[in-house]
């Protein structure tokens, strides 16, 4: 095992995703990164390690306790993306049978679609001309609302604007928190902790509204009417419920919109790939939004999403405590040690990928040929997302639909955009874009795509 000397632990430690990177480069398997937030703390890349300590061994591996944990304690209580064991498995076939239903999601899309009719009207109104806009934040407006009218309340009320309000605030300080190595308790009175306890307050509040409107018959069809239906049955208690509902806030809109941030970004810098989507979009759409059935048919979009998952996970860590020892291919992992497990640097690893850095799509060609255990932007093991067919269907829908009526270009001179690992991956100064409306998306017209781009060159240049 190659051991790395403390000395060259990084001041924000494990919360540096390229610290963590630079490691895996050098070590070929596991490495050893000395005491870090009070444990020893192994970086681990190897597949079969990987394989062993999420799948074949994974009831020694604690997720309920780790530095990721110490922020997040408060806002995710017991809910599915911090329980484990059996209180994880009953609420997560609970969760999953009320998202995976074909009736189910099918309803959901039909609400998607609508807010993303939305989005696309509120656009056109700023007229013909090319904007600007913060697109990390646009992506994030956008996710929350069909959060709230698809999984929560149904429609706008009092409480999911509450909700919504408190969000940003939590969000922004468990992203802080978990980027300090030493992060200051919570029971300390600074303007910022008095801030996010506050915020908790007010997202409590409000959750509290949703349940109560719900048990009014106020939510039917929602995934909040399935979990409040197990609290009327005494299957699940109220504060399991509460935890429920701010697991799906989080869940439902973060990696999403970092997701569809992230996206536009790679395909604003790749104009051949981008293209190639409009393409497909127009041969299996007929520029409408497409139907539920052809979100399946979109295999290029597809592509793109994948890769855009590669670079820019919006998960990009999971830690484990280990319970007890553990020794596999020649490996001791002491009991107590801390296991870190990074999508980021395993999904950036030359040893995997043929340039790790490019954005190439067609290297998704055939997923199957790829091992989960090299890629993993949805988690692994027995706790993997179960939101992930609703993720990618919001994916596909908000992608396609907005691509054929706009197209997306970063600011003049934005060469690189700097990540931070917040809650999710996110550009560290929110992503200005120049936002410019597609000539055929207004006329019913069809360009050739040359035509497009040059049109496009012309409005940049005004």
């Amino acid at each position: 095992m190659r051991a790395i000397p403390v000395s060259r632990v990084s001041p924000r430690g494990r919360s540096r995703p390229h610290y963590l990177l630079e490691v895996g480069l050098e070590c070929d398997e596991i490495a050893d990164l000395g005491v870090m937030s009070g444990h020893r703390t192994f970086l681990v890349t190897g597949p079969a390690l990987i394989r062993h300590i999420f799948e074949r061994n994974a009831g020694n591996y604690s997720k309920k306790t780790g530095p990721s944990r110490r922020s997040s304690r408060l806002l995710l209580g017991d809910g599915l993306l911090a329980s484990e064991n059996e209180t994880n498995r009953r609420h997560r076939k609970l969760m999953s049978g009320g998202m995976l239903r074909r009736d189910a999601l099918t309803s959901m899309y039909d609400v998607m679609v609508a807010v993303v009719r939305e989005r696309i009207a509120a656009w056109r109104r700023r007229g013909d001309a090319p904007f600007e806009t913060d697109v990390a934040e646009e992506m994030r407006d956008l996710s929350q609302q069909i959060v709230v009218r698809t999984l929560l309340s149904g429609e706008e009320r009092e409480s999911t604007q509450q909700a919504c309000a408190a969000w940003k605030t939590i969000s922004d300080y468990v992203g802080r928190s978990y980027l300090a190595k030493h992060p200051l308790p919570l029971f300390l009175p600074t303007s910022d902790n008095l801030r996010y306890r506050r915020a908790l307050a007010h997202l409590e509040n409000a959750v509290s509204q949703m349940i109560d409107n719900c048990r009014q018959g106020r939510s039917g069809g929602t995934l909040l009417s399935i979990v409040v239906a197990a609290l009327e049955r005494g299957e699940m208690t109220r504060s399991a419920v509460r935890d429920e509902i701010t697991n799906m806030f989080l869940a439902g809109q973060e990696s999403v919109s970092a997701t569809l941030t992230w996206t536009w970004y790679l395909l604003s810098r790749a104009p051949a790939v981008r293209r190639a989507v409009e393409a497909e979009l127009s041969a299996v759409t007929g520029g409408a939004i497409p139907t539920f059935s052809q979100l399946n048919e979109l295999r290029c979009l597809e592509r793109v999403l994948s890769e855009s998952l590669r670079l820019y996970p919006p998960g990009w860590l999971i830690d484990r405590l280990a319970i007890g020892n553990d020794d596999v291919d020649g490996y001791h992992i002491p009991a107590g040690s801390m296991v870190l497990v990074s999508q980021f640097v395993s999904h950036r690893l030359p040893r995997h990928w043929q340039d790790p850095e490019g954005f190439d799509p067609d290297r998704f060609a055939d997923e199957n040929q790829i091992s989960p255990y090299v890629y993993f932007p949805w988690g692994l093991g027995p706790y993997v997302c179960y939101g992930k067919a609703f993720a990618l269907i919001e994916l596909k829908l908000v992608l396609a639909s907005l691509a054929q009526s706009f197209r997306l270009s970063a600011r003049p001179g934005l060469d690189a955009v700097e990540a931070t690992p917040s809650i999710a991956f996110r550009p560290r100064h929110g992503l200005p874009m120049t936002v410019a409306p597609r000539a055929s998306a207004r006329n019913g017209s069809s360009l050739t795509a040359e035509s497009q781009d040059n049109l496009d060159n012309q409005q940049r240049r005004l």
